[in-house]
């Protein structure tokens, strides 16, 4: 089975050491999870206003360098985007395995509203088998509304490997 991972970077516009290497550490371990397979990846991320880079399979070790100039966008959007990334692939691959993972160092206490509309579409997906992973990247980090549809959650300083069943 193949696994789709799409990865929302959420962000304040500092490029962030923290993000950065929890996005690392999560590729590792999605990487290892699949071996021999590699999972398909793609990024939603800020860059003044939400850009992803789509679906696609890189080569073992790859790491994206995002994280360089990345300005904060509003939530909404990029909620939206992943939102259009999955199901379109959903609709593709129905038989594969998909998660979205929320990488998060700013609290989006001050987004709920927009959380709670993009919501419906993220209710939309799990029905349909979506994986959704909170991951803080930081202590001030707090989800708000997004926590309440993980399936998982990884706390600042958790071993994300440990807390999804990795060794």
């Amino acid at each position: 089975m193949s696994d789709y991972i799409c990865y929302c970077l959420l962000q304040g516009g500092t490029g962030s050491h923290a993000l950065t290497e929890r996005l690392f550490e999560l590729q590792e371990y999605y990487e290892k999870a699949g071996f021999p397979n590699l999972p398909r990846q793609a990024f939603v991320y800020g860059d003044r206003e939400a850009v992803c880079r789509p679906f696609q399979t890189f080569s073992r070790g790859w790491r994206t360098g995002m994280d360089t100039g990345m300005g904060r966008c509003r939530l909404q959007d990029m909620i939206a985007l992943s939102w259009r990334l999955l199901s379109s692939a959903m609709g593709r691959q129905p038989e594969a395995a998909f998660k979205l993972v929320f990488l998060s160092e700013i609290s989006l206490a001050a987004e709920e509203e927009s959380a709670v509309i993009a919501g419906d579409q993220l209710r939309a997906l799990k029905e349909r088998g979506l994986e959704i992973i909170f991951v803080s990247c930081s202590p001030e980090a707090d989800g708000g509304p997004l926590r309440t549809l993980a399936d998982q959650e990884i706390g600042a300083g958790e071993d994300a490997a440990f807390i999804l069943g990795g060794s």
